[in-house]
């Protein structure tokens, strides 16, 4: 199984993951935020939207997840 069970592991993928793959991005890719430019959303809300819906899906994985256990 995993270090410290499903929910650890989906928290440190969904955190951890998701700022490197942003650091990764920083770092090699700059100037990849055109199309999302021409759109109107600036590199700001393209970030904190993708960090609020991030730990949206982070909260409904653990709640499917902890409802699973309980209820199976």
């Amino acid at each position: 199984m995993f270090f410290g069970g499903v929910e650890t592991f989906l928290i440190v993928f969904l955190t951890f993951g998701f700022i490197t793959s942003l650091v990764a991005k920083e770092i090699y890719q700059k100037n990849e935020y055109l199309f999302y430019l021409n759109n109107g959303i600036s590199k700001m809300q393209l970030l904190l939207i993708s960090s609020l819906f991030n730990v949206l899906f982070e909260i409904l994985g653990i709640l499917f997840l902890y409802l699973m256990s309980h209820l199976f």
